[in-house]
């Protein structure tokens, strides 16, 4: 993820009742090459389409950095892209 290092995230995605779109909250942190820490979090949308999840949140880094995501999630191939969009 460039600038923030090795990332570890985590989605914790709440269901609409009709199973195929819903909520997003989303925390993650970085290891950055230099030693340092980066952090965010956030909170958005998500619709699943088959076995393909796609996300999109609005995230606050603690630089003050404010960042648009999009995540496509493929459960049955496990394969995931996550773009990140600065905005501020």
């Amino acid at each position: 993820m460039g600038a923030y290092g090795r990332v570890y995230t985590t989605y914790t995605l709440t269901a609409r009742p009709d199973g195929t779109s819903g909520w997003v909250a989303v925390e993650g942190r970085g290891a950055m090459e230099d030693g340092g820490f980066a952090s965010g979090a956030g909170v958005g949308i998500y619709s699943r389409a088959g076995t393909t999840f796609t996300i999109h949140f609005l995230v606050n880094m603690q630089d003050g950095t404010q960042n648009l995501d999009t995540v496509v999630f493929d459960a049955f191939t496990r394969e995931l892209s996550h773009n990140v969009y600065i905005v501020k």
